[in-house]
């Protein structure tokens, strides 16, 4: 069973695909949807954020080809200024789903933590190193991400939390 895990967010929507069998699970893929916020309005922010997930997330659906989709609950209002727009970007997600036929369903922050970790309150910084634990090749990336960052001269801080959750989630 392939199985989509989603990390909501309009300006970075993420992902992570494993792939769950009788000898273990692989790590299919990971990323981000980004759709970096610049000086427009709120709205037009929120349709160019729209448009962006209505064009990657069926191409990634076509790829992935995931048997479900598990998302992070979003509880409403929780989010502060973010609430609104983070809504957004997962009810397009929930919609091109349902039009691709593919189950949808939402878990819980702390079951996620409880699931991957043991423990329901983990850290950011347990759940990246729990999933950099199970998948040495996003491990590699982020190492390899960090220095390319460092080379470039910008803060090294490898792959985005987003992932990470994403990868969890899934």
């Amino acid at each position: 069973m392939r199985v989509l895990g989603i990390d909501p967010g309009l300006i970075r929507l993420g992902i992570g695909a494993l792939e769950y069998k009788d000898d273990g699970i692989t790590l299919v893929t990971y990323g981000l949807i980004s759709n970096p916020r610049g000086s427009e309005s709120y709205n037009e922010f929120l349709t160019a954020g729209i448009h962006q997930i209505c064009g990657d997330f069926p191409r990634l659906l076509d790829l992935v080809q995931p048997h479900m989709i598990v998302a992070e609950t979003v509880p409403p209002g929780r989010l502060g200024s973010n609430s609104d727009s983070v809504m957004a970007a997962i009810t397009v997600c929930k919609v091109i789903a349902y039009q691709f036929g593919i189950p949808w369903n939402n878990i819980a922050a702390s079951t996620v933590k409880k699931s991957v970790t043991g423990d329901a309150k983990a850290s950011k910084a347990v759940i990246k190193n729990t999933v950099m634990g199970k998948f040495k090749t996003i491990e590699a990336r982020h190492a390899e991400l960090k220095k390319e960052q460092k080379i470039e001269g910008v803060k090294a801080s490898g792959l985005p939390q987003d992932v990470f959750d994403a990868v969890a989630i899934a």
